[in-house]
């Protein structure tokens, strides 16, 4: 958070309690940082699968699970037969 706001995080520490929940709060709604790319990787990814592939995938399948909140997912062989359809359908 400190890298997006343009601050250091010794300057975070002499944030209020009240701002910090704001941004926290901020967060939640419009992710900051690297959760936001892992959002947009994963829209392009789903968008892309969706045009191509006959099987039925969500937006979730596409993105990462780093703290293994997701008891089950697509693994990297099942992410590996999508693309590779994916390339037979096109070619």
């Amino acid at each position: 958070m400190a890298g997006h706001l343009g601050r250091t995080v010794e300057e975070l520490q002499d944030m209020d309690h009240a701002e910090l929940m704001e941004w926290v709060a901020f967060s939640r709604i419009e992710p900051i940082g690297s959760a936001r790319m892992d959002y947009l990787f994963a829209l392009m990814m789903h968008t892309m699968v969706s045009c191509w592939s006959t099987s039925s995938h969500k937006l979730v399948d596409f993105l990462p699970d780093w703290l293994g909140e997701r008891s089950k997912g697509m693994d990297p062989v099942g992410v590996f037969h999508a693309l590779k359809g994916m390339a037979k359908k096109g070619g």
